[in-house]
């Protein structure tokens, strides 16, 4: 199911302002990401990072800490989103990043790398809880890798296919109960299996965790969802039968999560959170 990327930018250019906010589970994965950085990518051999999905910069402050005599080029495809981490680096960012705004899937940034890229192939790319919204994973990593040094790494967080089941359930049930074809109601994500298919090689490491949140009511789970930008942008058709419907079919879903899965505290929304890195391999 492709992503639009028109609406993507839409969605953060939208709640750039109130992500941080709202983006717990994000700012999580910046810092556990950042953990596992350090641990493969040593500090005295890192001078160029390139940052996919910079967003806030919750990872770019953790990176920009770690490699205190690195640069960081910073690639987002909402430019208030990077205009947000201007502000929330300050003078930590003077001289050390450089902002590229746009698609990490177009050929245009990497037209912008290209001219920086004087200084040789990048030493460190990392990207936390943006690779999911890649249409061309595969082919989009392998552009990566060839602007990756021997012996440098690829390191990401994304969200794995388990992310928002309880939704995921309660609109199947909806769906039948009203009698409705079934369609997909947000985003697909890739399977372990699928993200280290997609690497030339093995993957350094693979890691999993589950975080679940609660809220109130499955409401306020929807609106936080939007505040993070992550409404859905799957491009699908719309079977329902229109908005009497489609509202009809919301309202439904709504029921089914919290008889589902709620109890007088509220309802979960489970978060899988998927990490790996990649050392690109040294020439023989």
């Amino acid at each position: 199911m492709e992503i639009d990327k028109g609406l993507v930018r839409k969605h953060f250019d939208r709640h750039a302002f109130e992500y941080d906010r709202y983006a717990s589970v994000q700012a999580h994965m910046a810092v556990r990401l950042g953990q596992l950085i350090v641990r493969y990518a040593e500090p005295p051999g890192v001078r160029r990072i390139l940052e996919l999905g910079s967003g806030t910069g919750g990872l770019t402050g953790e990176l920009l800490r770690e490699y205190a005599n690195a640069e960081l080029t910073a690639v987002d495809i909402s430019a208030a989103m990077l205009a947000m981490l201007g502000e929330r680096l300050g003078a930590a960012a003077s001289g050390r990043v450089r902002a590229v705004h746009g698609d990490a899937e177009a050929d245009g940034v990497w037209t912008q790398l290209a001219w920086g890229c004087e200084a040789g192939p990048f030493d460190l790319m990392a990207s936390s809880a943006a690779f999911q919204w890649f249409n061309e994973p595969q082919a989009t990593l392998a552009r990566c890798l060839a602007h990756l040094r021997p012996g440098g790494v690829l390191a990401f967080a994304t969200f794995g296919p388990q992310t928002f089941h309880e939704l995921t359930s309660a609109f199947r049930s909806a769906e039948q109960e009203l009698g409705l074809a079934h369609r997909p109601h947000g985003q697909t994500f890739c399977t372990e299996a699928q993200w280290r298919s997609f690497f030339p090689s093995s993957l350094t490491l693979w890691q999993e965790e589950k975080r679940i949140e609660r809220f109130a009511s499955v409401r306020d789970f929807l609106q936080s969802v939007q505040k993070v930008g992550a409404g859905n942008a799957s491009r699908v058709a719309d079977d329902s039968g229109g908005r009497l419907s489609g509202r009809r079919l919301l309202a439904a879903m709504q029921e089914r999560y919290a008889a589902d899965f709620g109890d007088a505290s509220g309802i979960p929304a489970t978060y899988h959170i998927c990490y790996g890195v990649y050392c690109k391999p040294l020439l023989r």
